[in-house]
């Protein structure tokens, strides 16, 4: 049940309906927690009962950390333990198989070795991420444990994040849930709002985007540079706006409900480096690296090299956390040699500036390191996007190539047209929230005007969105 199926938006309705009827925050959270699990288990009641021990665990366990002092940091172990456990056997066991039999093999040896029939629950890498960070913010001493189970569930389960995220933190969170959430106006507008921007990028730009791309990077051995280079430019854009619109929609849906769900793009293509994409991208899931991988590794309070290797211990955890493919190791370590590229140049950019200050404030200077950044994340798109480590090796071989000419333009005709122009609308608008502060057309003091283009962006979407309700790229993880 996707968020952008007539079948999410029937289920939706029920619930806000029901919702806003009661009165009383316990029979409120009660109700998210009980659609939360009925929306899980509309995949699997197998699924269902295993996420419902998960939670049950985790409840236990920090309740255990907080009345057990003796045993708070074995308790916290057990805890951290189990999320990657349960992420390694549901991700990564028919990988680490397959890997060792290719390598028993290639030395020779027969290797009669199989597969498990395992598969993953919905959200694993998600909900994962929350019981962890849960566990270790308790026994921290950052949030007390919770003992209404139910509030728990509603916290782990909330089904507008389930599937894709953004990964909220119990800080932040379950303290929303302790007052009744009444209907407001501005909840609604503001809501309603992210939604409709989240569909206008999904439809509309990374939908018309995917056919190209699909095309392309499933027969990368027949095409040319330039078709890659392209398709990889053009993946670029299609994730961001196929991942961030599923984040606007579900904080879109949370705002509806009431609550403040975590922001997980700000801006990105706009990032001038390394360091700066990573606090726009996928913020809840960077944010997440750092507080829970790169800081209690030291971060860059030690020296130069240990920061350094610190970095690429938390891209690669990134990468590993994106699926078990050497494809996505190879995009977390392109990321983390970024970021350090980017720490290393910093000295000699500030003093370039330094001498000549109108560097500084150069706009032509800043969008020269907005278009190094955004090729370099170009390359990242096309090692995220390729299906094998070979295809990797083709598209760089093609690059290194003479095999440049005409790019691949079959049957691009929406793409070329009304997928091109939404693009435009896009970087337009994210250029007013970047420089002008939201002064655009979602955001128009003017009522009259703001309607107005909120009737052209529905009649847009319509005539020109892919409305098949296609999966989202993240559901994946």
């Amino acid at each position: 049940m996707l968020i952008n199926s007539i079948g999410f938006w029937i289920f939706f309705a029920v619930v806000f309906l029901v919702y806003y009827m009661i009165r009383n925050s316990r029979w409120q959270n009660a109700w998210l927690a009980i659609t939360s699990l009925a929306f899980y288990g509309y995949v699997s009641v197998k699924l269902l009962s295993f996420f419902v021990v998960i939670i049950a665990l985790f409840y236990a366990l920090a309740i255990g950390i907080e009345k057990k002092e003796h045993i708070a940091r074995w308790l916290k172990v057990a805890g951290v333990c189990a999320g990657i456990g349960i992420l390694i056997y549901f991700k990564y066991l028919n990988f680490f198989i397959t890997e060792f039999s290719a390598l028993i093999t290639s030395i020779g040896l027969s290797a009669n070795t199989g597969t498990l029939n395992i598969i993953a629950p919905l959200g694993i890498s998600y909900f994962t991420f929350k019981l962890i960070s849960y566990i270790v913010d308790v026994a921290n001493g950052k949030v007390q444990a919770e003992h209404d189970i139910v509030k728990f569930t509603a916290y782990v389960a909330f089904f507008p994040t389930l599937m894709s995220g953004p990964i909220d933190r119990a800080t932040t969170f379950l303290a929303q849930l302790n007052n009744v959430r009444k209907l407001l106006p501005n909840n609604i507008s503001d809501g309603a709002l992210r939604i409709l921007w989240g569909f206008f990028m999904k439809a509309c730009i990374a939908d018309r985007i995917a056919p190209y791309t699909d095309a392309v990077f499933n027969n990368m051995s027949h095409h040319n540079a330039s078709s890659i280079a392209l398709a990889s430019v053009l993946y670029l854009i299609q994730m961001y706006s196929d991942f961030a619109g599923y984040s606007h929609m579900a904080i879109g849906v949370g705002r509806l409900l009431g609550l403040t769900v975590t922001e997980n793009f700000k801006q990105p293509l706009f990032a001038v480096n390394g360091g700066d994409f990573w606090r726009r991208w996928h913020m809840s899931l960077s944010f997440w690296l750092r507080d829970y991988i790169y800081i209690p590794l030291g971060g860059s309070r030690c020296s130069k090299l240990r920061s350094y290797f610190n970095v690429m211990v938390t891209f690669i955890a990134c990468g590993a956390w994106h699926g078990a493919n050497w494809t996505y190791i190879i995009f977390g370590a392109h990321h983390g040699l970024w970021v350090i590229v980017s720490r290393i140049m910093k000295v000699p950019r500030e003093k370039l500036e330094k001498k000549h200050e109108s560097l500084k404030h150069s706009t032509w200077f800043k969008s020269l390191r907005i278009a190094i950044n955004f090729v370099v994340c170009c390359i990242g798109a096309m090692y995220f996007r390729a299906n094998s480590f070979n295809d990797i090796i083709v598209a760089w071989s093609k690059w290194l190539s003479s095999d440049w000419g005409m790019p691949y333009l079959q049957a691009t005709v929406p793409l070329f047209t009304f997928g091109l122009l939404s693009v435009l609308v896009m970087i337009y608008k994210e250029h007013q929230d970047e420089y002008c502060g939201k002064a655009h057309f979602m955001h128009s003091s003017s009522r009259a005007k703001k309607l107005v283009c909120i009737a052209m962006a529905i009649v847009f979407i319509i005539l020109t969105g892919a409305l098949e309700s296609n999966s989202f790229i993240y559901v994946q993880f």
